[in-house]
């Protein structure tokens, strides 16, 4: 990971607790671990935080949670979280990548 996200990782990671941010850093640190590999980080850092509090940008954090268990194998999850996307996101970001790896996803 480069070293100015390492820095921006470090900080965000300080707001944990932050009742101020609490809708927003979450994001921001789920984006980062993802972004350095941290795939297992992403799971057990972002399902939790989904369920205990309601997220301004939950869309973006359910494509992240999507794409890691598309990357960890676990197509079926994949799935389920991309159709979560799109129901929320309604084609408003969708990007090619979430669609090539939508239409590979097992239909349920």
């Amino acid at each position: 990971m480069e070293a100015e996200y390492k820095t921006a990782l470090n900080e965000f990671e300080r707001l944990n607790g932050s009742k101020t941010f609490e809708s927003t850093y979450p994001y921001y640190i789920t984006a980062l671990y993802f972004l350095d590999k941290r795939y297992d980080d992403v799971l057990s850092y972002a399902l939790p935080i989904l369920e205990k509090t309601k997220q301004e940008y939950e869309t973006e954090m359910i494509r992240i949670i999507a794409a890691t268990y598309f990357i960890k194998g676990d197509l079926a999850k994949s799935k389920q979280y991309y159709d979560k996307f799109q129901q929320q996101d309604q084609g408003k970001t969708q990007n090619n990548q979430d669609s090539y790896q939508i239409a590979i996803s097992p239909i349920n």
